[in-house]
């Protein structure tokens, strides 16, 4: 069917519209604030429905099949419901939360210049209740690729950065967003992710085959973001802020401006080991172990380290693998007598280690 015609409700909240198969429907369906109150759509799996307009309504429901919203112009402010393995396609930016029981895909097509695109709102509430899929870009063989603001919090099993032929599609999260996901990306060294503030990353960042092209933590210092997943990313960007990483990274780390930003390597309360694969470069601080807490960490870097200072806390310790590595950088303890410091190589360290009656508990080398 071909609907050339706006299609109102004549109260806000009112009126269902029921596409039963294949449909492109050219005109706004509903008016901001004067939304339908329900759209049923994309039933079967072979049906595909296109909205080319805006679409305004309480709800929109899609089971099997595919619904793309806004192809030509406008926006969406709806709340999206799966109730089955359907696609969600947004071409424009989407107020409203999706919802499911971790089946649907969702894909913020972008477009060959890489058009930023918003969402206002949650997709999932818990573990359970997100969808299936969040593409950053459009999948499979295309140009079309998405700087995606999230402005809520995600749950999804897969999150996938996928790119343009030359250019990176980008996930941010905005300052209290949040996200349980893995997140990859399609094409190695391409992809970012950039944490704007307070927000918190359930799940891994890359993978070892495919590492995204840059991890960026932008936000005013006393702010932190976390990663609790293993990090495979070319270059991780830390700025005034805090980064706690829970897990290994592997690539290189650097301070957006010299002399700033932190480091945590939180660990946990058995004392986890953690490894960075990679050169850290002219940050304020490098935590090993937990400054908030008593969870403390074992943590194996392999690189090079440019800092300010490194704090052993909790009774960490710093193992330094790389043969040959220089350290700039002072490395001290939280408390007395605690901390250990192991060098495996040859090893350069051009700072002071502990202080004058705050020493460290044990340096093997």
């Amino acid at each position: 069917a071909n609907v050339t015609s706006d299609i109102k409700t004549d109260n806000a909240g009112d009126g269902t519209l029921t596409i039963q198969k294949d449909a492109t429907i050219g005109g706004q369906v509903g008016v901001s604030g004067t939304g339908l109150k329900e759209i049923n759509a994309g039933t079967t799996a072979s049906d595909v429905v296109v909205f080319e307009s805006g679409v305004y309504a309480t709800t929109t429901n899609i089971t099997d099949g595919r619904v793309d919203f806004n192809t030509v112009s406008g926006t969406t402010e709806t709340n999206i419901v799966f109730g089955g393995t359907g696609e969600a396609n947004l071409y424009g930016n989407l107020t409203g939360d999706i919802t499911s029981s971790g089946q649907g895909t969702v894909s913020f097509v972008g477009d060959v210049s890489g058009k930023a695109q918003t969402i206002t709102g949650n997709i999932g509430s818990s573990v359970g209740t997100g969808i299936d899929t969040l593409n950053v870009g459009e999948s499979g063989v295309s140009n079309n690729y998405s700087t995606l603001t999230v402005n809520g919090n995600v749950y999804a099993t897969n999150t996938v950065l996928n790119n343009g032929i030359t250019n990176s599609s980008t996930l941010i999260l905005s300052d209290g967003s949040n996200i349980t996901s893995s997140i990859t990306t399609a094409d190695d060294n391409k992809g970012k992710l950039i944490l704007n503030g307070n927000s918190t990353v359930t799940g891994t960042v890359g993978d070892s085959s495919n590492k995204l092209e840059k991890v960026t933590v932008s936000g005013t210092a006393g702010t932190t973001s976390s990663i609790s997943g293993d990090v495979y990313a070319t270059t991780t960007e830390i700025g005034a802020n805090e980064l706690q990483l829970g897990s290994n990274l592997t690539g290189d780390i650097t301070a957006t401006t010299s002399g700033q930003g932190t480091l945590s390597l939180v660990g946990d309360n058995a004392g986890k080991a953690q490894l960075i694969t990679g050169d850290i470069g002219n940050l304020a601080t490098i935590n090993v172990g937990n400054a908030n807490n008593a969870d403390y960490s074992i943590s194996t870097i392999d690189g090079d380290i440019t800092a300010t200072e490194i704090v052993l806390n909790n009774d960490s310790e710093l193992i330094l693998k790389k043969d040959g590595a220089n350290v700039t950088s002072d490395i001290k303890t939280d408390n007395a007598g605690d901390g250990t410091l192991t060098i495996q190589k040859d090893a350069t360290i051009g700072g002071q280690v502990g202080v004058s009656g705050t020493g460290l508990k044990e340096i093997n080398a």
